[in-house]
C-alpha cells in the first residue's frame, strides 16, 4: 500500500471549528486539521464566568517538531504559558551520544503562535535564537526555520526543513473538563531541507527523513503532569511508520485519548499507563495488552527548578523502543525505533 500524497486536507472538514457558536467544545478525535482553531470563544472553561484575558492567561500554548535522520534526532519549540514564553531548540548527535541545547526565554508578548495549521504562522524571535513554523498543510506541508547562535560548548546551527503530508493527522480536543478543553494537532510527515551544525551541512531527504509537528493549546491545570513519547521508523518496503502515546489529565480516558500508531493509515489506540522502571527504562502498556512497548532511553534534556509557587520537573529523554502495538489489522511488531519521550511536572 502506498503512502497518500493528497496535496490538500482542506475538502475533508467536517468539523470547522473547536467551539461551536454557543461556546461549547467540540470534543473529540479527528483525522483532518481544524480550521478555526477558537479557544478562546468557549464559555465558562473554570465554571464560572470569567474575562477572555483571564481565559487567555491560563491558555498554555506551543508549537513544536521532531525530526531527524539516521544520524540526527531534532527538537524544536515555541513554548507559551503567558507569564513568560520560551525558544528551545535540541540537536541530538546519536552517533557521538551528545546533546546540545539552545534555549532562550523572554516576555509573552514578544511571541506569535499560530491559530491551527491551515496558513498560519508561529514565530518567536529573539537575540540569539528564532524559530517559525509556515503552517501550510491547506497546501499539505510545513515549513520551519530554526537559527541558534552558539558558544564555546555547541555550534551555531541554522535549520531550513519542509514536512510534507502523507497520512491522516491526529487531532484532538479533549475535556479537562465539563467545557474546559485541550488541542493538539500531531501528524508524521515526509521531511527534506538541511541543517548547517558549525562548518558541517547536513541535507534531509524524503527518503530516509522524518518529522512529526506538534501544535498544542491547552486549559491545563494548575499542576500540570503529563508522560509522553513519540518515535518512527521505516517499514520494510521504505514506507514512514511512528507512534504517539500519551498518559495525561484528560477525564474519561477510555474515550478520549491521542494514542495512535501511523503505518500506512493512522490507528486510533486505547488508553495507556506508563512506568518508570528506572532511569534508563520506561513501560507503556494498556489494560487489554495491545500497547506493550519498552522505551530504553541513551540521553537526556532536563529542565528542573523549584521557585516555590512555581517548579519545573522536566525530562526529555532520548532513546530506542522495542515492543508490539495490536491494531484491526494485526500485530505491529516495532524494533529499535527511535524516538523522545516527556515526564512533566510542572506548576505554573
Amino acid at each position: 500500500m502506498k503512502e497518500n500524497k493528497t496535496k490538500t486536507l482542506v475538502d475533508e472538514n467536517k468539523t470547522r471549528a473547536l467551539v461551536d457558536e454557543n461556546g461549547t467544545f467540540n470534543f473529540g478525535t479527528y483525522k483532518y486539521p481544524i480550521e478555526n482553531v477558537n479557544m478562546l470563544d468557549c464559555l465558562k472553561p473554570f465554571k464560572i464566568r470569567t474575562l477572555r484575558k483571564l481565559n487567555y492567561a491560563r491558555l498554555k500554548e506551543w508549537e513544536a517538531f521532531q525530526g531527524g535522520n539516521d544520524r540526527f534526532f531534532i527538537l524544536g519549540s515555541i513554548y507559551n504559558v503567558k507569564w513568560m514564553a520560551m525558544n528551545i531548540i535540541i540537536v541530538y548527535d546519536k552517533l557521538n551520544d551528545k546533546v546540545y541545547e539552545y534555549k532562550e526565554k523572554s516576555l509573552e508578548r514578544k511571541s506569535q503562535i499560530g491559530k491551527g495549521m491551515m496558513n498560519n504562522v508561529t514565530e518567536f524571535t529573539l537575540k540569539n535564537t528564532n524559530i517559525k513554523f509556515v503552517n501550510k498543510l491547506d497546501c499539505g506541508e510545513v515549513t520551519i526555520h530554526c537559527f541558534a547562535r552558539g558558544d564555546k560548548t555547541k555550534p551555531d546551527i541554522d535549520i531550513k526543513i519542509t514536512g510534507r503530508h502523507i497520512i491522516d493527522p491526529n487531532v484532538i480536543c479533549h475535556p479537562f473538563g465539563m467545557n474546559r478543553g485541550v488541542y493538539s494537532h500531531k501528524e508524521i510527515m515526509r521531511m527534506n531541507g538541511e541543517m548547517i551544525f558549525g562548518d558541517e551541512k547536513i541535507v534531509f531527504n524524503e527518503e530516509d527523513a522524518f518529522m512529526i509537528i506538534d501544535d498544542h493549546k491547552g486549559f491545563y491545570p494548575f499542576k500540570m503532569k503529563y508522560d509522553w513519547v513519540t518515535g518512527y521508523g521505516f517499514g520494510e518496503n521504505g514506507n514512514l511508520i511512528g507512534f504517539n502515546l500519551t498518559d495525561n489529565q484528560v477525564i474519561q480516558p477510555q474515550k478520549y485519548n491521542e494514542n495512535c500508531l501511523w503505518n500506512h493509515k493512522k490507528y486510533e489506540l486505547p488508553n495507556i499507563k506508563f512506568t518508570h522502571v528506572n532511569e534508563k527504562l520506561w513501560n507503556i502498556k494498556d489494560e487489554k495488552g495491545k500497547v506493550n512497548v519498552e522505551f530504553t532511553i541513551l540521553n537526556q534534556y532536563e529542565l528542573k527548578f523549584n521557585c516555590g509557587v512555581m517548579y519545573s520537573d522536566y525530562e526529555a529523554p532520548f532513546g530506542v523502543f522495542n515492543g508490539t502495538i495490536e491494531t484491526e489489522d494485526g500485530i505491529f511488531i516495532m524494533k529499535d525505533f527511535f524516538g523522545m519521550g516527556e515526564k512533566k511536572r510542572l506548576r505554573l
